[in-house]
């Protein structure tokens, strides 16, 4: 199985021979109006990264730069062995490139439907390192764009809490001015094995509804409504992030999906301590027409975490867990009980922004973008994070 830290092998090739086997080799016919573009991917099994590194490159250098390319190249993913695509990236590809998105096993096969195909050129491009995106807002806004006419409807609904009548028929978070504006807030639960799950999320769905709050500067009263969502696919996921104004969760992938928010919605990413990766900011920062706030908040409380349930497998699997950033990645992945306080005190700092992308920098600038919490206070965080992690182990 493919893993993060797999080193695709270079590309085989050779010049053409006089020595060809085939007919088909000796005198090729080539596909017309037909380009290649062979994309050596930055973490392709990783939704966050798929983005991040990946499609923001496509986006940048093909819709962006050369639209006439876009409808011209056949995305083609250098997947290594014969491994297929991951499915992630069918729906992100369309909205870059109308043609379908083919495997590197798909696209090497000579033979289609008994007739030989040959290509007079094509493209081969690196995506961007780990630590880069290009114009990564930009480019999920675009496909927000392209998949926005087809959201289906949200099978189950969310369940917001309480269900009332201010919920059904909710005024904007940074609508008109009303006795009490109301805030959508969705908690991102992870699908699958029990990591880096929030261990208290009734808890937090109980506080979160009833929260209220009048900022000072301009008495004006904000109230919660919040409920919580599995992500799982693409367009379920757009259109759950379409409906909230606030998106909370443990750091990793499903924190991608936030990219999909309307401009001026909050996302807000809780870490520990031993792995403090803001890349998400860090990829937001690099976009200079982002609209998305972004909040930080590290549990610094040890007491706060359990065991992740891939943990609790390491005396049968060994290999769990190994090489230069093991610990980390343990201590990552296990299941946090989130203070409210903690969220708390990010929800005063969005209401304070209320959407506005200049009041949230001057908000950045003061150091009031990256909070930590313990069992007994909370407060900004006084350094920020490294921008890579560069973890001995």
């Amino acid at each position: 199985m493919a893993t993060e830290e797999l080193q695709l092998p270079p590309l085989g090739m050779r010049a053409a021979s006089a020595s060809e086997p085939t007919p088909d080799l000796q005198q090729p016919a080539f596909a017309a109006n037909r380009l290649p573009l062979l994309l050596y991917p930055t973490w392709q099994e990783n939704y966050s990264h798929t983005l991040g590194n990946n499609i923001g490159w496509l986006f940048t250098h093909l819709v962006k730069s050369s639209p006439s390319w876009a409808s011209a190249v056949r995305l083609v993913l250098y997947t290594p062995y014969g491994l297929a695509v991951p499915p992630h990236w069918h729906g992100l590809a369309t909205a870059i490139t109308p043609h379908p998105l083919q495997s590197f096993a798909e696209f090497s096969a000579r033979f289609i439907n008994n007739s030989s195909r040959c290509y007079k050129d094509m493209l081969v491009c690196a995506a961007d390192d780990m630590g880069h995106a290009s114009n990564l807002w930009q480019a999920t806004q675009h496909i927000l764009q392209h998949h926005l006419p087809s959201l289906p409807p949200l099978e189950p609904p969310i369940e917001w809490q309480p269900d009332s009548q201010a919920t059904s028929n909710p005024i904007r978070a940074w609508g008109p001015s009303a006795a009490a504006t109301l805030v959508r807030v969705v908690f991102a639960r992870r699908d699958g094995a029990a990591v880096r799950q929030m261990s208290n999320l009734d808890e937090l769905l109980r506080e979160c509804n009833m929260w209220t709050y009048r900022t000072p500067a301009t008495g004006r009263l904000y109230r919660a409504v919040c409920g919580s969502w599995i992500f799982t696919n693409l367009t379920t996921s757009i259109a759950v992030a379409q409906q909230a104004d606030v998106l909370i969760g443990v750091h990793g992938a499903n924190m991608a999906n936030s990219w999909f928010m309307r401009p001026g919605s909050s996302a807000i990413e809780i870490f520990p301590p031993a792995w403090p990766w803001n890349i998400h900011r860090q990829w937001l920062e690099q976009d200079p027409l982002a609209q998305l706030q972004w909040w930080g908040l590290i549990v610094k409380d040890p007491a706060a975490y359990s065991p992740g349930a891939l943990e609790l497998q390491m005396a049968s699997k060994p290999g769990l867990y190994q090489g230069r950033q093991g610990l980390y990645k343990l201590q990552r992945d296990r299941n946090v009980r989130v203070p409210w306080v903690g969220i708390e005190m990010v929800l005063r700092e969005v209401a304070a922004a209320r959407g506005s992308m200049g009041v949230y920098r001057a908000a950045v600038l003061q150091r009031r973008q990256l909070w930590e919490v313990t069992a007994t206070s909370v407060g900004p965080l006084e350094v920020a994070p490294p921008s890579e992690l560069l973890l001995d182990g």
